[in-house]
């Protein structure tokens, strides 16, 4: 028998067997497995929640498949401390068993649903998840050492779930409706999960939608977040202590992102809506109410503790009844509505500070209240800004600079505080400001209207405007290290409308213009140096201002000035210099009590203005075109002076050259001059109003005042003058002081000009016109006081008298001197009526004077003919009173004398020599009433002179015989001794005290006549034969002493016929003749002049207050040899 297929049956039969067995414990096994997992799955949730603070949990279902890896949990419940709870209807996994394998957790699908639990952070790194207490702090890695591991999430969803946070005072609800989360994947970094959610945060409703990359090396975010309505105030317990109040809604409905780069930097971005409503926020430092606030657009930033912050916004931004309290300081901060458009860049960093900001804004009834803190009170209609360009950069070194670049338009602004306020219509502004470290500049246009300024103060005021334009502006500004300031401007400004008032008055200003360039310029604050200098055009139009105490007004219709200015401090004086030309036109002056216009003037013009280093003010011309001047007279304006033209040209001023002038030509010109009824004169009231008005010092005029001095005062005056002693004024020859010097090339009047003179004082009243053919100046140099000032004038006296005036004169110098000629022909006496029987006691009723003069003055000394001639000369007395005081005067009555001095045709003709000093002329009596005041005069001058020479003057006297037919005073004459030139010491201290007299009396000049007498011709004669006795004498005793020295040869007749022939042969000198008159006469000028020159040389008395007389001899026995000296 074959056994081997035997064994082998039975061996197959052994091995199946084992298998059987093998497979069924397996099967077995697995079975267990599948039985007891759900259930340890069970015991491990239970028993891990018991473990963490859960005390009781129940389960309703575990159902796990490892094969398939599907996992379901149904019905759990747990209940922990404080009856928190943990519910959960049902959750469902699916886990990738395969990948575990790789250090990898997969879970294909996760579900949940009805998931309700609460979370509560009780301490730091404590978290209370419903009753299960999670530590979040101190845990490990997952997977502990080596290859960390990787996890995703094919798919996630929750849905019906409820999740409460709550922690110390804040509480939080999210409901979720729908979350679900897919490809979320550790492994496959590149790979985007996309995430959805729907539900409720507290009660508000939430949507959100994205996908991110969290595993790249740049991981992000993104997504789209829309939240309704949700209340901020469980926000607010978070930061109690920064923000005790805090409530509102808020609304979000935006896209957003976030990455995180390289080197931890933070980056986001939104695109979106974002509002609040009703919030309400309070910070120590300020309150915020605001109805409403809504941004729509874009965000972008980033951050990082390297790199800084960078913000980027683009989008809208609008409020709703905005209100803002500052506690420090004190301010309320009202809008009805702002509204923002535009893109705000920041960047700050290790770099510095960087942001833009572009867009408009509009405000829309602000008000700022800062009564509370004495700031005042602002507030404005609207406010609109739009292209809106601002930069601002603060560098790492602190270094500022900023621009800025819109274009604003503020409508009904208003500010006040306790004594101001200020409203405006408008404010439209268009430009740039930019600033650069201490660099400032400002560019663009500025348009105001309808500026009111009230000041309620002490001194209260009110300005209006109008509008205000400023146009073209560049300004800049910029200081240096020391604190100085560098600035300058450019602009056309213009004003219009403006109306300043105050209690004293009022100003009032169509227009004021400027378009030009200004410039300041100051180094150093800290000394005086200053530099300001502007450039341009400067007008106004229809000025008037008015002062209502004492009552006046100034009025311009318009004012232009062209050139530049420059002021420059800090030297001894401020130096000014300018360039231009300037215009008036339309000026008036008004007294508002009688409403009369007192000054006018229809144009100023001034051309080719300069003034220089030193305040020298130069012009080419000053051309004034109807100059009028009034005075209100009884109430009614008169007219005193009015000038069709002006002109000033080539003229210059300065302190040191005083006033200098080319040529002053006046045309059209019409004065009147007139005294009352009630003896006021025009020009004296005119005088008077106007230092009252300018002062206000000035007393007011009496309505029913007198002439200051009438005629009869005048006589009057006289006749007490007669009473006293004169006095004589000493006058000290040399150039007149002035306060500054005057130069005056040439003043001329052209056209015709007319001067009236009106006296409605006397009875009749009085009233003549003269007609100026020519007037001319030439010559005026107070510099040169000796140079000689010509003047020519050509008039009418009324219908048919001439006048004609040249004079050459030295007005600046004293004694003047010069020659004057003039003729006044047919001039009608009976116009003068009106005086004359005041005067002398007769009226005029008829005659013609014509008068011609001729007269030269030579340093104050006057020599002149005048010629007077009255034709037909017919006179009335007025009263036997008045007539009587004339008679009196004259020795005999006035038709006496007239028929002496009157011809055969009824013609008298007056020669009237006039000579001697200025104000002490000599006038002939024989020719003209005499001077009642003659004899006073002589008296009191020789009692001055006895009492300045004493003891020297007792032979003071009148001397009518000596040195000429003019009278004059006789001082001590100088003796001399006979037939001497020669002073003696006893007169030379009397020649000391003339000196003396000479230089105490300036006016004071004398004359020294020398004379020689007979006691000079004796001494002569006696002295000639004396020498004469002398030299015969000396000729015999020569003879004498020769005879005796010869031999006798011959006998004693021959002797003597020789001796007698001797005799004869002796000559003699001639006797002396008696002196000579020529010498008597050289020794009469010889003393004269020895007084002379010991007066110059001695005592420095001036030679031009000395003359020499001609020598004269004085034939009177009795007659000393001496010098006369007169006065």
């Amino acid at each position: 028998m074959n056994v081997e297929p035997l064994i082998k049956i039975i061996t197959a039969k052994l091995k199946s067997r084992r298998f059987m067995a093998i497979t069924g414990g397996i099967t077995l096994l697995v079975i267990g497995v599948l039985v007891f997992i759900p259930f340890g799955i069970q015991m491990g949730i239970s028993s891990y929640m018991l473990d963490h603070g859960i005390r009781k949990v129940e389960i309703e279902d575990v159902d796990f498949n490892p094969f398939s890896g599907r996992f379901h949990l149904r019905g759990l419940s747990a209940i922990g401390e404080g009856e928190r709870r943990v519910e959960l209807k049902h959750c469902s996994a699916e886990i990738v068993w395969h990948f575990l394998f790789s250090r990898r957790a997969r879970l294909r699908v996760v579900e949940v649903d009805g998931l309700q639990f609460s979370m509560e952070q009780k301490a730091e790194g404590v978290v209370h998840f419903g009753g299960i207490v999670i530590r979040t702090l101190g845990g490990e890695a997952m997977g502990g050492e080596g290859e960390p591991w990787g996890f995703a999430i094919d798919q996630l969803k929750i849905v019906n779930t409820t999740v409460t946070y709550t922690n110390d005072d804040f509480n939080s609800e999210l409901e979720i409706d729908n979350l679900q989360l897919e490809d979320l994947m550790s492994w496959e970094p590149q790979r985007t999960a996309r995430f959805s959610l729907s539900g409720k945060l507290n009660q508000a409703p939430l949507k959100l939608t994205g996908e991110s990359r969290p595993f790249v090396d740049e991981p992000w975010v993104s997504g789209q977040l829309g939240l309704e309505q949700v209340l901020l105030d469980p926000i607010q317990t978070l930061v109690t202590e920064r923000v005790p109040r805090l409530k509102g809604k808020l609304t979000i409905d935006s896209a957003f992102k976030v990455e995180l780069k390289p080197e931890g930097r933070f980056h986001w971005s939104t695109d979106g809506n974002l509002g609040t409503d009703s919030l309400q926020l309070l910070t120590p430092w300020v309150e915020v109410a605001d109805k409403s606030t809504r941004w729509n657009g874009s965000t972008q930033g980033g951050w990082s503790s390297a790199g800084g912050l960078e913000l980027d916004l683009d989008g809208s931004l609008n409020h709703q009844l905005t209100q803002v309290d500052l506690s420090k300081p004190k301010m309320k901060i009202v809008s009805g509505a702002t509204r923002w458009k535009g893109r705000v860049q920041l960047t700050q960093g290790a770099q510095g500070l960087h942001l833009q900001v572009l867009g408009d804004l509009g405000l829309q009834q602000t008000k700022m209240d800062g009564r509370a803190s004495d700031l005042g009170e602002v507030a404005t209609e609207a406010v609109e800004i739009s292209g809106l360009d601002l930069k601002l950069v603060i560098d790492k070194a602190g270094q500022l600079e900023l621009s800025n670049q819109a274009k604003v338009m503020t409508n009904q602004l208003q500010l006040s505080d306790p004594q101001n306020a200020l409203s405006l219509e408008k404010i439209n502004w268009q430009g740039g400001v930019a600033l650069k470290g201490q660099a400032l500049k400002v560019e663009g246009d500025l348009d105001l209207g309808h500026l009111l300024i009230n000041h309620a103060g002490e001194q209260s005021a009110q300005v209006a405007v109008a509008a205000l334009k400023l146009g073209n502006l560049l300004f800049k500004m910029d200081r240096n290290d020391a604190g100085g300031i560098q600035l300058s401007n450019h602009s056309d400004l213009r004003v219009e409308g403006v109306d300043l008032s105050i209690p004293q008055g009022t100003v009032q200003l169509a227009e004021v213009f400027w378009s030009g360039d200004f410039s300041l310029d100051q180094p150093d604050p800290e000394t005086a140096v200053m530099t300001l200098a502007t450039e341009g055009r400067l007008g106004l139009k229809s000025f008037e201002g008015n002062v209502s105490d004492p009552g006046m007004s100034l009025s311009n219709e318009q004012f232009e000035w062209n050139g530049r200015f420059a002021l420059k401090t800090g030297g001894e004086a401020p130096a000014v210099t300018a360039e231009g030309a300037s215009q008036f036109d339309g000026i008036t002056f008004r007294d508002t009590r009688s409403q009369v216009v007192l000054f006018a003037l229809e144009q100023l013009k001034m051309t080719e203005v300069a003034i220089t280093e030193g305040n020298r003010l130069a012009m080419a011309e000053t051309a004034f075109k109807g100059l009028e001047l009034s005075a209100p007279v009884e109430q009614e304006g008169e007219r005193i002076l009015f000038t069709e033209s002006i002109h000033l040209r080539d003229w210059s001023f300065s302190m040191e050259d005083g006033l200098v002038i080319k040529q002053i030509e006046k045309q059209g010109i019409e004065k009147t001059l007139r005294r009352s009824g009630k003896g006021h004169w025009n020009v004296v009231v005119f005088q008077e109003l106007m230092t009252e008005l300018l002062t206000g010092e000035a007393e007011k005029i009496d309505a029913e005042a007198q002439p200051a001095v009438s005629l009869q005062e005048v006589e009057q005056k006289l006749e007490v003058t007669e009473e006293k002693t004169a006095q004589p004024e000493p006058q000290t020859e040399g150039a007149v002081e002035m306060p500054l010097p005057i130069v005056i090339d040439q003043i001329v009047w052209q056209g015709e000009n007319k001067i009236h003179v009106r006296d409605d004082f006397v009875d009749p009243p009085f009233a003549m016109t003269t007609i100026i053919e020519a007037f001319e100046i030439e010559g005026i140099d107070s510099t040169q006081p000796e140079k000689l000032t010509s003047l020519h004038l050509k008039a009418n006296l009324g219908r048919h008298t001439r006048l004609t005036l040249d004079a050459d004169y030295t007005p600046f110098y004293r004694p003047p001197s010069g020659h004057f000629k003039g003729e006044i022909d047919a001039f009608e006496l009976p116009k003068i009526s009106s005086y004359s029987g005041d005067a002398i006691g007769y009226t005029m009723d008829s005659g013609e004077l014509d008068l011609t003069m001729d007269f030269n003055l030579d340093k104050g000394q006057i020599a002149a003919d005048n010629k007077i001639e009255i034709n037909r000369l017919e006179v009335s007395p007025v009263s036997d009173e008045k007539a009587q005081k004339l008679t009196a005067k004259i020795s005999m009555p006035l038709d006496t004398a007239l028929g002496i001095l009157e011809d055969k045709n009824n013609n008298i003709v007056l020669n009237i020599p006039v000579s001697g000093e200025m104000g002490n002329l000599q006038i002939d009596p024989s020719d003209v009433i005499s001077i009642a005041l003659g004899k006073a005069i002589k008296t009191g001058a020789l009692a001055t002179l006895g009492a300045a020479f004493f003891p020297y003057g007792t032979a003071i006297a009148i001397a009518t015989h000596l040195a000429g037919s003019n009278s004059a005073v006789r001082l001590d004459p100088v003796a001399f001794a006979s037939a001497s030139g020669e002073l003696e010491g006893e007169h030379r201290k009397y020649l000391q005290k003339v000196a003396e007299v000479l230089k105490s009396r300036p006016g004071i000049a004398i004359k020294l006549c020398g004379f020689a007498t007979e006691a000079d011709r004796v001494e002569f004669d006696r002295r000639s034969q004396e020498a004469w006795q002398a030299k015969v004498d000396a000729a015999k005793a020569e003879a004498a002493k020769a005879e005796a020295a010869k031999v006798a040869v011959k006998d004693d007749k021959s002797r003597v016929k020789d001796g007698k022939k001797r005799k004869k042969a002796l000559k003699l000198p001639p006797k002396p003749k008696s002196v000579t008159e020529e010498k008597l006469l050289e020794l009469a000028r010889q003393r004269a002049e020895s007084v002379e020159d010991f007066l110059v040389t001695k005592h420095a008395v001036d030679p031009s207050r000395t003359a020499v007389c001609r020598p004269e001899l004085d034939k009177d026995e009795k007659a000393a040899p001496r010098v006369d000296v007169l006065i």
